[in-house]
């Protein structure tokens, strides 16, 4: 079963869809940076890369932010539980990038040019957009979350 504990029209999930559609402008506004700042660099460059806001992107990198981020801005306005399921996948997705890339920074494996900065902004965007995912599922407005009333597949009603 996907995620049964998931609060179903949280009364914060405007606020939600706000912190998410940020994140993905923040996205979006970095990735643009990143390559007019790179410009003229190999696709995987890892010497001498510009720094943006002090991270260190490539074209690879910044494109790659550009795409996640205009595509988190755009579920989350389409919304009807597009944006709860995309956003779910998308800050998975932005966390293991930045793990990955953590784990191969100082190597020739950091393909997408990324330095310790750049990791932990990823990291946290992609905390931002997983969190926001949670909150934003709807529902009918008879099946308001309520956490005392919560059954349990394993549990027998009383």
């Amino acid at each position: 079963m996907y995620l049964a504990h998931i609060p179903i029209n949280h009364h914060l999930r405007g606020l939600y869809r706000v912190v998410a559609a940020l994140s993905g402008l923040y996205l979006v506004a970095l990735g643009i940076y990143g390559i007019v700042e790179t410009s003229g660099l190999e696709l995987f460059a890892q010497d001498n890369l510009p720094e943006v806001w002090k991270q260190q992107l490539n074209p690879a990198s910044s494109g790659m932010l550009l795409v996640l981020g205009g595509v988190v801005v755009i579920i989350t306005a389409l919304g009807r539980n597009i944006d709860h399921f995309g956003n779910f996948w998308i800050g998975q997705l932005l966390l293991i990038v930045a793990l990955l890339s953590m784990a191969v920074l100082r190597t020739d494996a950091n393909v997408l040019g990324f330095n310790m900065t750049s990791v932990i902004v990823v990291l946290s965007v992609g905390t931002l957009i997983l969190a926001s995912s949670m909150y934003a599922k709807v529902g009918r407005s008879e099946q308001r979350h309520d956490p005392s009333g919560v059954q349990h597949p394993n549990r027998v009603a009383a």
